[in-house]
């Protein structure tokens, strides 16, 4: 166990150098005395964290607070920031992404020590059975748990901060799909054979973004103390921590957010959409109004020439051939 500790605290150190650059030592020099299933693991950690953080930025792309790359630095932190409706999304939305692409590589056979989930669940309906190989959404679990949870510390953010990672793992098994092979005479159908399939990581994005738009105010007891440490008579009276009691979908936080128009986290600059119509989003349709004119800015036009691919065609066998069109574009932003 405090192997598995110290290699999940050294994995994340490693990643913050990768992702974020935010120490000097090279990467390939931690490398040296890791197995190659560890840099299996550790690849998919990594990759986690980057979709999370895309899905993220694509989350919040037309709000005041737009996910900045400062918003991870959790990892270097621990249970440092306060515990912002923001910071919930981010614990959410890091734990989500880590248990998404574990699960999805587990079941790609990435890993020695895993495979696909085999298990057969009992059903009412004679018209379908459990079969196939589901993705081992226990494993990803499990792994995520051991890599992000471990390295919170004994506080009440640290609390908090374990709660929101718990809704992130919540969340990638919730948007699990049933995937069905149908068996019978001339395609009748007549019994299905079913397995689960990881869903697609916007639409566990976009669950945790109505999370965090229902996310609830914790308030302390007395205002000191969340009181969620407790003596356990069973184990010599140490304080050990209690879970929160709060649904499994629900994003807490302990401090209300800033005034993002201002301060390090500015809409000044910041691009705004005057698009409309369909496929255009309320938030992307309002952005304007809501990142330059409540905060005080105004709007400034810039037209600029774009080239694009077009007129792609494909040549056989092998070969995809495009032309460079130039295209006029008109971007606003805060000024």
């Amino acid at each position: 166990m405090m192997m598995q500790r110290s290699f999940a605290a050294s994995v994340l150190w490693i990643l913050t150098i990768l992702v974020f650059n935010t120490m000097a030592w090279s990467f390939s020099n931690q490398l040296l005395a890791i197995t190659k299933g560890n840099l299996a693991l550790i690849n998919s950690v990594q990759a986690g964290v980057e979709i999370g953080y895309e899905e993220c930025q694509s989350q919040f792309k037309w709000d005041l607070w737009n996910c900045p790359k400062e918003a991870f630095d959790v990892f270097d932190r621990p249970g440092s920031r306060a515990a912002t409706r923001e910071k919930a999304f981010v614990h959410a939305i890091i734990s989500a992404g880590i248990t998404y692409t574990l699960t999805r590589n587990c079941s790609l056979g990435h890993f020695d020590n895993c495979m696909c989930d085999q298990t057969r669940k009992a059903t009412n309906d004679n018209r379908w059975t459990w079969g196939g190989c589901s993705d081992n959404i226990k494993f990803g679990e499990k792994q995520a748990k051991e890599f992000f949870d471990k390295r919170e510390p004994a506080t009440d953010t640290g609390a908090i901060n374990l709660h929101n990672n718990r809704v992130g793992r919540w969340a990638v098994k919730r948007t699990m799909r049933r995937m069905c092979k149908c068996h019978g005479v001339s395609g009748s159908c007549a019994v299905s054979t079913c397995w689960m399939r990881l869903g697609d990581m916007h639409t566990v994005g976009n669950r945790l973004r109505k999370a965090y738009e229902r996310a609830q105010l914790l308030e302390y007891n007395g205002g000191t103390t969340l009181g969620i440490y407790e003596r356990d008579s069973e184990n010599d009276g140490l304080i050990r921590r209690r879970r929160l009691p709060f649904k499994k979908g629900t994003l807490i936080y302990s401090f209300d957010s800033t005034n993002y128009c201002n301060g390090t986290i500015s809409t000044l600059g910041r691009e705004c959409s005057q698009r409309s119509g369909v496929g255009v989003t309320k938030n992307e349709a309002e952005s304007c109004n809501r990142l330059c004119h409540d905060c005080g800015l105004d709007i400034r036009r810039e037209r600029k020439t774009q080239n694009n691919t077009c007129k792609c065609r494909f040549i056989w066998c092998c070969k995809v051939e495009c032309q460079s069109c130039s295209q006029e574009v008109e971007r606003t932003f805060c000024a």
